[in-house]
């Protein structure tokens, strides 16, 4: 379901409740910055994180996953902010 309750999601992730869940195999990984890091080690042609911007792909990533996100939802979740997003 797009929404909670999740009974499938929620028993294999042990009740993590945030998206993304990337599963290979037996590994279950519940967090967008370790998601990440596990692509670009399993396929790295292109990497997501270049070796001379690694930091720099990091900081921004932390930044964008924390503050941005928490102020995009608070923007969205305000009247108008949801008249804006649902007028398109």
């Amino acid at each position: 379901p797009p929404i909670m309750p999740k009974p499938d999601v929620i028993a294999l992730t042990g009740g993590y409740r945030r998206t993304p869940v990337m599963q290979i195999g037996a590994d279950i990984y519940c967090d967008s910055a370790l998601i990440c890091e596990v692509l670009d080690r399993l396929a790295p042609n292109p990497p997501l994180y270049p070796a001379l911007q690694a930091a720099q792909s990091r900081l921004a990533a932390a930044w964008i996953d924390s503050a941005l996100f928490t102020a995009t939802v608070a923007y969205t979740m305000q009247p108008a902010g949801v008249q804006a997003m649902l007028s398109h």
